[in-house]
């Protein structure tokens, strides 16, 4: 999601902006164990919450990609919807797990309680799949994500375009 809306932000000229990276940075998170810590959460959740009302303010058109936590905490989904048009960026799970695989892209979690070692990223592809839903129940459109990069950079470019076509008329 990151890199289809960075790169269709450049395409359109328009601002992109990351609000987990926005938050990360801000909270100064280097470890991505401090998010499974309870205080973590919270402080998360209270920044991503402060910074979305933030970024109601906006004048002119962003792409803002909106982390899917963010969407799940019921007074962030309210001013989530407040930012404007929600475009889903919807990718089937069994694409997803190849295409980790396939880029090896691997973090890992070892729980201290048992000694098991959790795949972050596959734990959350499926998290991701289960709570999907309530992704689309939010969103105003959704983008069927099971091509290329190119293809959903095109794909996402001229459903922005349209509907900011059909705003104008």
């Amino acid at each position: 999601k990151s890199v289809i809306g960075r790169r269709t932000a450049k395409k359109l000229q328009m601002p992109f902006y990351d609000t987990m990276g926005m938050v990360h940075k801000k909270l100064k998170l280097d470890n991505p164990q401090e998010l499974f810590q309870r205080s973590g959460v919270v402080k998360l959740m209270a920044a991503q919450r402060d910074l979305f009302s933030e970024l109601t303010a906006l004048d002119g058109p962003a792409i803002i990609e909106v982390w899917p936590e963010g969407v799940l905490e019921p007074s962030n989904a309210e001013v989530i919807k407040k930012m404007g048009t929600i475009i889903y960026i919807h990718r089937k799970t069994n694409i997803a797990l190849a295409v980790a695989e396939r880029e090896k892209k691997t973090p890992l979690l070892h729980e201290m309680s048992t000694g098991k070692t959790i795949n972050l990223l596959d734990a959350s592809i499926k998290l991701y799949a289960e709570e999907s839903v309530y992704f689309e129940i939010m969103a105003d459109m959704i983008l069927e994500n099971n091509g290329s990069e190119d293809e959903a950079v095109e794909r996402l470019a001229d459903m922005i375009r349209k509907h900011r076509g059909s705003k104008d008329e």
